[in-house]
């Protein structure tokens, strides 16, 4: 249901409320709604079903044509609130870079120094083994 239209309907009500001069009680008193389901009606917190709407209207002396103007608001805010809402727009945002945490970086900087520190440590074994080989190689072939 509009805004518009509820809260138009629901100031209709409340004026046709004040001029019957009863109080909700009395108006629960004098129609099968309770006082709750009245005070609902007229803060405009539910629509009220169309049998309200005429008993109100009635105990009010509406005229028959202030009433058919009423009860005409009253069926295009029931089509209004019939209808499936229509959600709001999703605003077009674009995402966030997210930045890896901080510890996930320093840690993967330190696995990275140390197989690089262990890879040159090897080639620096297997070149003093290959030389030493071949020295060892060299000296015997006299």
């Amino acid at each position: 249901m509009t805004v518009e239209r509820q809260r138009l309907l629901t100031e209709r009500l409340r004026l046709l409320k004040r001029r019957t001069g009863l109080s909700l009680a009395a108006l629960a008193a004098v129609t099968p709604f309770s006082k709750s389901t009245w005070h609902r009606y007229l803060r405009g917190d539910k629509l009220p079903p169309r049998a309200a709407v005429e008993a109100l209207a009635r105990l009010a002396h509406t005229e028959p044509e202030a009433l058919n103007s009423l009860l005409s608001l009253w069926d295009a805010a029931v089509q209004e609130q019939s209808r499936p809402p229509t959600p709001p727009p999703i605003p077009s945002v674009r995402p966030r870079r997210l930045r890896p945490p901080v510890r996930a970086l320093v840690a993967l900087a330190a696995m990275a120094t140390t197989v690089a520190l262990t890879a040159g440590a090897t080639d620096a074994l297997d070149h003093d083994v290959a030389v030493e080989h071949m020295e060892h190689t060299v000296a015997s072939c006299h």
